[in-house]
């Protein structure tokens, strides 16, 4: 091997090893407007600094990622059936506050942080539409998934303030969307 293609092999050696440090620091965030989604793509389309907006929605998300993890304390031990109280499914459950049961969760994820959610409703009667208190993601579990409504004294502050968040976020749409009527 010629000195000239073994400088080539180093060079490409260590911008690999670059890139591979900065893909390790990165947030991934994809950004994906829809072919059929006109209004958004047009909307899009007209700001003067794509690039700019782009950057703003990334370091936003990552703020707030930040954020939420130095606010939540993180339990690791898992809420039981002794931490909650059974719900009825056929009588009203939204806005509750259920635990899933941790053999439903991932293993990584069978923590009290991760089994919270709040109830939004039944959905075909045999799934619950939830929202994820520690990610803010829609979710749904069936009702045999669910341990129960955690009982007050059992749920975290931030747990709590993030339900009261997610309430008036529901509240200001549902009032954006009747005045939009």
């Amino acid at each position: 091997m010629s000195n000239n293609e073994e400088t080539k092999i180093s060079r490409y050696a260590q911008r690999k090893e670059k890139n591979d440090q900065y893909r390790s620091k990165v947030l991934r965030f994809t950004f994906q407007l829809s072919i059929h989604d006109s209004e958004v793509r047009e909307w899009f389309e007209r700001q003067p600094d794509k690039g700019a907006y782009l950057k703003r929605l990334i370091l936003g998300n990552k703020e707030r990622q930040l954020k939420g993890l130095q606010e939540r304390p993180i339990s690791f031990d898992p809420l039981t059936a002794d931490d909650c109280t059974p719900i009825d499914f056929s009588q009203e459950v939204r806005g509750k506050i259920a635990a899933v049961k941790p053999e439903s969760l991932l293993p990584a994820n069978r923590t009290a942080d991760h089994q919270l959610v709040l109830v939004n409703g039944v959905v075909y009667g045999n799934t619950c539409s939830c929202i994820n208190l520690y990610s803010g993601k829609r979710v749904r579990w069936k009702p045999n998934e669910i341990i129960g409504e955690v009982k007050p004294e059992c749920l975290p502050n931030w747990a709590k303030d993030r339900c009261s968040v997610i309430e008036q976020e529901k509240a200001m749409k549902e009032s954006r969307d009747m005045d939009g009527r």
